[in-house]
């Protein structure tokens, strides 16, 4: 039979052991990957879809909560980034058409140079306060692998 003393320990101990399992877990990425585009290339002048394969796109979501009479609001987009690869630095944010969580697809803008474009896709949170919160808005935006689009 089991003294309280000794079944206080074991339960402390089973605890602790639950706590551990529990702080010790890694939790799945959720940068985006990207494995491939439909196409690199393209003219100018085209009007062209590109479609991205990978994983962790995010569809566009906004998430309101009221606590306290309070409000705040979490929002998640996936967006495809492209940079021009003159060493401008020329930055470029493109919506995307959300298929999955493995599938989107963006139209290259017309209004761009000719040349290499590094392209990432990027997955941006932003959270926000509401009145009488004090908390300030902050954005986290977790950015893919590069691929190389070029543009004739």
């Amino acid at each position: 039979m089991f003294s309280p003393y000794a079944l206080s320990n074991l339960l402390t101990y089973k605890k602790a052991i639950n706590c551990s399992i529990f702080y010790d877990r890694n939790f799945p990425s959720q940068t985006p990957i990207i494995y491939g585009l439909s196409q690199y290339s393209s003219n100018v002048a085209d009007y062209t879809t590109v479609y991205i394969t990978g994983e962790n796109f995010i569809y566009g979501n906004s998430n309101s909560k009221s606590i306290n009479n309070t409000s705040g609001t979490a929002t998640s987009t996936t967006i495809v980034y492209m940079t021009a690869n003159n060493g401008l630095g020329e930055k470029i944010s493109i919506p995307t058409i959300f298929y999955s969580s493995t599938y989107i697809s963006f139209v290259v803008p017309s209004n761009i140079s000719i040349g290499n474009y590094v392209l990432k896709v990027g997955v941006k949170s932003t959270i926000s306060g509401g009145n009488g919160t004090g908390m300030a808005a902050a954005t986290n935006i977790l950015l893919s692998n590069n691929e190389i689009y070029n543009l004739t």
